[in-house]
């Protein structure tokens, strides 16, 4: 039998504040650990909301030893979580996930595509790390990047059966990106998740409606609007089931 369960938490970033921030995503984690999660995907930025004129001081490094708690539930929990951040390499700032793996290993995915505007506080990143679970190989997105057809196609190229999308998208840009999300799915054959955020942030309004769907590009489960909860589908022997839950 082959399994594995996959999560989109949908988080509302408490602006720069990286303490706190971690603990909320503690809270998630320790949820998707009850379900028995194998990979968690947070939002963009998850870690200090869409904060362009924060970015900076709020920089992490990709050792920061914030993260450090993450990782340890990480290890604990046996499970992939992959969280959101500003991060500043080579004096160069990007904006980043992190890939904590339950063997303590550490690696960092890069926002490829810049949406306009996000070019005068950061670069456009190229670690491009893959993930694995089980007999799962995932490859992830970040936002623009997903509105980048080669970039779905690449994953594709890479024998990704999961494609993982951290994002932050309004109300009026998410029946756009989610029916390429979906196109995605039946196109070449990946379960693909979207984790957005669920409120404000830097002045922005959030659409919510985190979701996943199946490789066949049909939706599992998703949450219908704002506010902090996980989208959880499992497939099993190649069957997608899935539920929500709203978290206060």
């Amino acid at each position: 039998m082959t399994k594995i369960s996959i999560a989109a938490a949908q988080t509302i970033p408490i602006k720069g504040n990286i303490t706190e921030n971690i603990k909320r995503h503690e809270k998630l984690i320790n949820y998707a650990a009850e379900k028995e999660v194998d990979i968690l995907l947070f939002p963009e930025l998850s870690l200090t909301g869409y904060e362009m004129g924060l970015a900076s001081d709020l920089a992490m490094s990709f050792f920061d030893e914030r993260i450090h708690p993450l990782m340890n539930l990480s290890r604990n929990h046996k499970m992939v979580i992959i969280a959101g951040a500003p991060v500043r390499i080579d004096k160069r700032l990007y904006i980043g996930a992190f890939i904590l793996n339950p063997d303590g290993s550490l690696s960092l995915y890069m926002k490829h595509h810049l949406h306009p505007g996000e070019e005068k506080v950061f670069q456009p990143g190229h670690l491009n790390p893959m993930i694995y679970s089980g007999s799962d190989k995932a490859s992830l997105a970040i936002c623009a990047d997903l509105t980048n057809p080669d970039h779905a196609a690449d994953a594709a190229r890479n024998e990704s059966t999961l494609y993982l999308a951290g994002a932050f998208i309004t109300p009026e840009g998410y029946s756009k990106d989610t029916n390429l999300l979906k196109k995605y799915a039946r196109k070449y054959s990946m379960g693909v998740a979207l984790a957005n955020l669920g409120s404000e942030s830097g002045g922005m309004m959030s659409a919510g409606k985190s979701a996943i769907w199946s490789d066949a590009g049909e939706k599992v489960a998703g949450l219908d609007g704002l506010g902090e909860g996980l989208v959880i589908a499992k497939k099993i022997n190649g069957r997608w089931s899935g539920k929500s839950m709203i978290i206060q």
